[in-house]
């Protein structure tokens, strides 16, 4: 069974968060969220950003006063 580059980073990133204080256990959390966020930040975080922000969104009529806020 071929280990893959993924599992390598996470190995190393576990065993890095070990060796600076946490424990085991909390390490090897530490070590996969950590490849998995290389992982998609090397693939550019497609798909991360479906709906708009609040702040993006327009209106097609303006609301009426009772319900704007401000």
């Amino acid at each position: 069974m071929k280990v893959g580059r993924f599992q390598v980073m996470a190995t190393l990133q576990a065993a890095r968060a070990h060796v600076l204080g946490l424990p085991l256990e909390s390490a090897k959390s530490f070590g996969l969220n950590r490849a998995i966020f290389y992982a998609a930040a090397k693939k550019g975080f497609t798909g991360a950003r479906k709906k708009p922000y609040p702040s993006d969104i327009r209106l097609k009529k303006p609301l009426p006063k009772e319900k704007a806020r401000g």
